[in-house]
């Protein structure tokens, strides 16, 4: 039996009288089709485990509907042909924690898949449905099925392999055990990178490897033992530290996945260039529109020449050199400058690319701080940004639930127009002309933004200006188009003083309103530091002979900060409040 369809279309029937035959044939012009009803269910849906593997295998019999309708071809003049009003087999799944997701499809005419995802412990349920491509059958339900209980995997040695230098061309191994120390059966199977010289095989020698494909079961209570080693041949004899990693897949649910560090050294084989350099090269404080240089040492700590190419990013910084050639055991050096051209932090990467084998790339982080010359005092400050969105008509502001919707629905707008990671908040509708004053804040449990709030306010106003973009959809039928948008971000800062008005800079902790030793240990753990971020900036409070600022946390600081300690914050609540708000 057909199927009914809501079908719509035109037929055109031509009719040809030639010998006393009369052939006829049917041509449909398609004006519209809806499918509303869903192919039936499939049956005897059936959930069967193979502990060994270990895998569950589905099978299901056919939907009624698979293959059950015709299609004519050429027109309604050639073949008659078996369509079908199933498209997929939809497999989900349901281990009694969650509801059903689906793992899978399959094409019509298949009756069984295959999950080889489970694991040992949890009871499955398996629910298989018929699809058409617009409408979902029906789900029938397997009855529970489990793998049996979970096994428990340790591993010995339990640390790192290290095995220490060889000469070229030799082999070394280890032994290595994986034991179950569960009640079901353990399935493990290895992952590694032979090319890098590491072998895990069941020989000493080596000579035969462990294949990715091959999986074995340990009986609980028992152990598979076998030899993980490093063959320097098959690393190219290259002298220098060969780093690997053995990763055992296993069905042990709590251990998935356990990776083992592997490293062999190889001396006397082949010698490499191998780069050594610092991995942070700080400047500490550079005043404002003056530059400071700095020496990165580059060495060659191997037995062949190394070629290396820099090149850094991040605008205050430059190179004076970006090609090197170092002999071995030799060093180079390379004068990297610090420009500053505001009172800001800045941070840079300068990257070596080189022929070492085992570091092609190696990035160094570039930091440091313009400072403004004299800046001692360092107010709490907060940056606050936020526009005035003005609208051409006025809203009925005795209609509070105008008013709330007004508000409400700027906020829910400018969200949406806003880069991911940040909030709106303080959306206000003010009378007159429709006034929205809003403020940006990045929200504390989002991903970073990849842009700053400031940028992002410059943005969604260069939105709202553009006649062609419609930021506020949702406003238009109430208050008409923007008028106007204006930025007014400010910048909102107190100086912590004492009852008399004398500043007090030693409060690092805003916590409180004394001086105590809550702002003692926070020094402590900078003390002796260059300054390279906001966090340190805020300790550098004093410079020799209780100078200015010098980018070093010194006892120059201490002593500044000793004639603080014990004081009281007569503005502390003050100040809480600018930065909780």
């Amino acid at each position: 039996m057909l199927r009914n369809r809501m079908r719509f279309s035109t037929l055109v029937i031509s009719i040809a009288l030639v010998s006393a035959s009369v052939p006829v044939s049917a041509q449909g012009s398609l004006i519209g089709a809806v499918d509303n009803i869903a192919p039936e269910a499939p049956t005897n849906i059936e959930a069967v485990a193979d502990l060994g593997v270990p895998n569950i295998t589905v099978t299901w019999d056919l939907s009624p509907s698979d293959g059950r309708n015709f299609t004519s071809t050429n027109a309604g003049s050639g073949n008659i042909v078996a369509g079908n009003d199933v498209e997929s087999y939809i497999i989900k799944v349901s281990d009694g924690a969650a509801e059903a997701v689906e793992i899978a499809r399959v094409a019509p005419g298949v009756i069984t898949y295959v999950d080889d995802t489970v694991i040992s412990g949890p009871l499955y349920v398996y629910e298989v449905s018929a699809f058409d491509g617009t409408n979902e059958s029906d789900a029938i339900a397997s009855f529970p099925v489990s793998i049996g209980e979970p096994p428990v995997v340790s591993i010995e040695p339990a640390d790192p392999f290290e095995f220490g230098f060889l000469a070229a061309d030799a082999i070394i191994s280890e032994t290595f055990s994986v034991f179950n120390d569960g009640e079901g059966p353990l399935a493990v199977w290895f992952e590694y990178d032979p090319a890098a010289g590491f072998v895990a095989s069941f020989v000493e020698d080596l000579g035969t490897a462990i294949g990715p494909e091959e999986r074995f079961e340990i009986e609980p209570g028992g152990q598979l033992q076998l030899f993980v080693g490093f063959d320097a041949a098959v690393a190219g004899n290259l002298n220098g530290t060969h780093d690997g990693l053995v990763i055992i897949s296993t069905n042990d649910p709590e251990n998935r996945l356990i990776e083992v560090a592997l490293a062999a050294t190889v001396g006397g084989g082949t010698q490499v260039p191998t780069v050594d350099v610092r991995n942070v090269l700080a400047f500490g404080a550079v005043a404002v529109g003056g530059s400071s240089p700095k020496t990165l040492e580059i060495s060659n700590i191997g037995g062949a020449t190394l070629n290396a190419e820099l090149a850094v990013s991040g605008l205050a910084f430059s190179l004076g050199s970006i090609s090197l050639v170092i002999e071995p055991r030799e060093s180079a050096e390379v004068e990297v400058t610090f420009a500053a051209d505001d009172n800001i932090f800045y941070d840079g990467i300068i990257t070596i690319t080189s022929d070492d084998p085992f570091r092609s790339s190696i990035d160094v982080q570039v930091k440091g701080l313009g400072k403004l010359q004299g800046e001692g005092v360092k107010p709490v400050t907060r940056k606050i940004v936020k526009a005035r969105v003005t609208f051409p008509i006025s809203l009925d502001f005795t209609d509070f639930a105008a008013v709330a919707d007004c508000a409400l629905n700027a906020a829910t707008n400018i969200q949406a127009s806003l880069a991911e990671g940040f909030l709106v908040i303080n959306v206000t509708c003010t009378e007159g002309s429709t006034l929205v004053d809003f403020e940006v804040v990045a929200d504390a449990d989002a991903e970073e933004p990849t842009i700053t709030v400031e940028e992002t306010l410059a943005e969604l106003i260069a939105d709202i200006e553009n006649p062609d973009t419609e930021v506020f959809p949702d406003l238009v039928a109430d208050i008409g188009l923007v008028d106007s948008v204006v930025d007014e971000t400010e910048v909102v800062s107190l100086q912590p003083t004492d009852a008399d008005g004398i500043d007090i800079v030693g409060w690092f902790s805003r916590t409180g309103s004394r001086v105590d030793f809550d702002d003692f240990f926070i020094f402590a753990d900078g003390f002796g530091s260059t300054v390279d971020s906001e966090a340190l900036d805020v300790l550098d409070i004093a410079g020799p002979s209780q100078g200015p600022p010098d980018g070093v946390i010194n006892f120059d600081d201490f002593f500044r900060f000793a004639d603080d300690f014990g004081k009281t914050v007569a503005n502390a609540a003050e100040i809480q409040d600018i930065l909780g708000g």
